[in-house]
């Protein structure tokens, strides 16, 4: 995180991200929550020690009314992948010119919502902020994304864009990578060369 306080833990510069949920369908109603943490933590209710995680954990007893859940357009994640073969992403040119659109496209990708490719600069250090691109698949299996000077924040959700722009790609060589789930697991890559 660029502006993390520590290496790991993000300031209040960062973005703030929430990571854990709780879903229900119908009525419901909450009859008490309770924060698990380490006893030093003056808010935690419920005290574990050692607390062996980075955030503390909320827990919660509901009163709910079942119902049948949605299930039009879901698919089971056994039928989402229809190949055998793995992850792949292409260019429809790896040699482009510094102001050029790049068409990127995947094949046979796990489906989910936060699946992205990235764009840096080979031998960039940073890995999400600052020099990275990402243009998210929107969970498509197979498909392509336009990088050009009307996405040149990234395609981010309409709740965040960032700060810097990347357009036109100054000339060099840049890794395109396909990445799992908004995360860092490396599923698939290419060479962008941009030319002046």
């Amino acid at each position: 995180m660029e502006n993390s306080i520590d290496g790991f833990n993000p300031s209040k510069d960062d973005l703030p991200d929430r990571v854990d949920f709780v879903f229900t369908a119908g009525k419901s109603k909450i009859l008490e929550s309770h924060i698990v943490g380490e006893p030093e933590y003056k808010g935690s209710d419920i005290h574990v020690t050692p607390w062996p995680s980075d955030h503390r954990a909320v827990v919660s007893r509901f009163e709910v009314v079942p119902v049948t859940p949605p299930v039009k357009d879901l698919v089971p994640a056994s039928a989402r992948v229809v190949e055998k073969e793995k992850t792949g992403v292409s260019l429809a040119s790896n040699i482009v010119h510094s102001g050029d659109e790049i068409t990127i496209a995947w094949r046979n990708a796990p489906g989910n919502r936060y699946d992205y490719v990235r764009i840096t600069p080979v031998g960039g250090k940073k890995l999400a902020w600052g020099e990275a691109i990402r243009l998210y698949t929107r969970g498509e299996l197979n498909g392509s994304v336009k990088y050009n000077a009307e996405n040149v924040k990234g395609n981010w959700l309409d709740w965040y864009k960032a700060d810097e722009g990347h357009w036109p790609l100054t000339p060099g060589e840049y890794d395109v990578k396909f990445m799992l789930d908004d995360g860092f697991t490396e599923l698939a890559a290419t060479k962008l060369k941009v030319v002046p």
